[in-house]
């Protein structure tokens, strides 16, 4: 099984296609790519199959990181995702959002302050960097065993919470973030398990949903 990049070039009238295979090294189905820098040079992704992160670019091909996975990738080649890691306060090593580097390998984001690890699976998990720069990374962190908090994190500020404004809200997930890093997109989640989309500028602010049928039951993300 393989990946599949499409470029398209040439004439606007007659575009033509150029068609690359992400080789599989793994030798079974399973990769998917989640993210690609703005020029295609770098690719990343998650092989649900082993359970490996991986990336690839022209030069080196098909790359295994390990266990882990990679959601996203900013043009200066900073990938972001999830990966098992030591925590200072816990005995094994820990599921959270992490960024991940060519050379220099994984760096653990942590998860809610003051808050430690209550299970090695959820801890947190890190979904979008802004691609412009690299300097922001959204996500969630778990705060008990049925509720998350959004988060951004940024390398000259560190950790900020992001909440809903919303007394109702239990739980916020960020899942992107804009190529300059000033625009958060995601969602809040009611007490009625209902999803609705939301962005922070950083102020929230409710986008609306797309369920109208029952108004006391709104989905969307």
């Amino acid at each position: 099984f393989a990946l599949m990049l499409t470029v398209i070039s040439g004439a606007m009238a007659q575009p033509t296609a150029t068609v690359t295979f992400l080789e599989n090294v793994d030798g079974i189905m399973g990769p998917t790519p989640f993210g690609i820098t703005n020029d295609g040079s770098l690719i990343v992704g998650t092989d649900y199959w082993t359970g490996n992160a991986f990336y690839w670019t022209p030069e080196d091909g098909y790359v295994i990181v390990g266990p882990g996975e990679l959601k996203d990738v900013a043009d200066d080649g900073t990938m972001v995702g999830d990966a098992y890691l030591p925590h200072p306060n816990y005995p094994e090593d820990v599921n959270q959002a992490a960024y991940y580097r060519i050379g220099e390998g994984w760096t653990a984001l942590g998860g809610l302050p003051g808050l430690d690890p209550w299970d090695p699976m959820w801890y947190s998990h890190s979904y979008g960097i802004s691609r412009l720069n690299g300097n922001k990374i959204v996500g969630m962190a778990w705060r008990n065993a049925g509720d998350v908090s959004a988060f951004e994190w940024t390398f000259d500020g560190g950790w900020n919470t992001l909440e809903a404004g919303d007394e109702d809200g239990e739980s916020y997930k960020a899942m992107d973030v804009s190529g300059d890093g000033s625009i958060v997109t995601g969602w809040d989640q009611e007490w009625n398990g209902c999803r609705t989309a939301y962005k922070w500028t950083p102020d929230p602010e409710w986008l609306g949903t797309m369920y109208t049928v029952d108004p006391g039951w709104p989905h969307g993300e």
